[in-house]
């Protein structure tokens, strides 16, 4: 079966893409309401970030912690909600091909390493 076929897979009834789409994009869209309705309190924020004197590894786990829960909320919704396996949204294989995978991602940290060391 094709990637784009597996779209069909599972239930895919309209309220349950915007389910999806607003719960697992609501961290962001809350984030743009602050910015644009309450500039004073998004620009307190930004200040206590950028003067940040902690633990930058405790920093830096605070920032990716949203991603990773979003990350799980996606995989939640996608099993449950839209009754397919995970798999399906990453390949169109039986199973996950990790040396592609791996592949891939050293192909992204080598460009994204040598545009960096270029600037």
């Amino acid at each position: 079966m094709d990637f784009i076929q597996q779209a069909y897979k599972g239930e895919n009834s309209w309220w349950r893409w915007l389910l999806t789409i607003v719960i697992v994009m609501s961290p962001f869209l809350l984030n743009f309401a602050i910015y644009f309705l309450l500039p004073e309190v998004y620009k307190g924020l930004m200040e206590d970030t950028a003067n940040f004197q902690g633990n930058k590894n405790i920093f830096l786990i605070e920032n990716l912690m949203p991603f990773a829960v979003l990350l799980v909320l996606l995989i939640v919704f996608v099993k449950f909600v839209h009754l397919r396996p995970f798999t399906s949204v990453v390949t169109s294989r039986s199973k996950v091909d990790w040396s592609r995978l791996i592949f891939s991602f050293y192909r992204l940290f080598v460009s994204t390493r040598r545009i960096c060391v270029e600037f």
